[in-house]
C-alpha cells in the first residue's frame, strides 16, 4: 500500500470548465511501500477508475520517483499539479509543500514535454474536424 503524498484536482473541474456531466480527474503523488521498494516492484504509476452513486472519477497517481524525473523534464501535467491553487489540494504534505514552494527549479527552456502535448491535441481536434466535415 503506498502513502500519498499530495492529491489534486485536475482537469474540467480545476479549470472550471466542469458541466452536470463532468467525472472528477485527481493527479497524486505517492510513495511505494518499502516491501514494494525492496521488492523492486514499487509502481511508478498508477491509474484507476471509479464510479460512486453515478459519478465517475479517475485517478492518477505517480511515484515520487517519478513525479521527479517528469518534474525535470519539464512535463506539463508536473508544472500544472506545482500550481494548483489551494483549494484544488485535497491531500497535502509537508513533502508536496516543499515541492510546490521550489516549482521554479523545475522550469526549463526545453519545452519537449509542452509541445509533444500541444502536438497530440492539435491532432485530435484536426481529425476530429475532418470527421465533422465529411459528415
Amino acid at each position: 500500500m503506498e502513502h500519498v503524498l499530495a492529491k489534486t484536482l485536475h482537469g474540467s473541474r480545476l479549470y472550471g470548465l466542469n458541466n452536470p456531466n463532468s467525472d472528477w480527474d485527481y493527479k497524486s503523488i505517492h510513495l511505494p511501500s518499502k516491501k514494494e521498494c525492496m521488492l523492486l516492484r514499487a509502481p511508478v504509476n498508477i491509474h484507476k477508475q471509479d464510479e460512486i452513486f453515478g459519478v465517475k472519477a479517475e485517478y492518477e497517481s505517480f511515484a515520487l520517483q517519478e513525479f521527479l524525473k517528469l518534474a525535470a523534464r519539464g512535463e506539463d501535467i508536473v508544472i500544472t499539479m506545482l500550481h494548483v491553487p489551494d483549494h484544488a489540494i485535497v491531500t497535502d504534505s509537508w513533502t508536496f509543500k516543499h515541492l510546490r514552494k521550489s516549482r521554479k527549479l523545475f522550469y526549463t527552456k526545453k519545452m519537449s514535454g509542452m509541445v509533444g502535448y500541444a502536438r497530440s491535441i492539435a491532432a485530435k481536434y484536426a481529425l476530429r474536424a475532418e470527421r465533422m466535415e465529411t459528415v
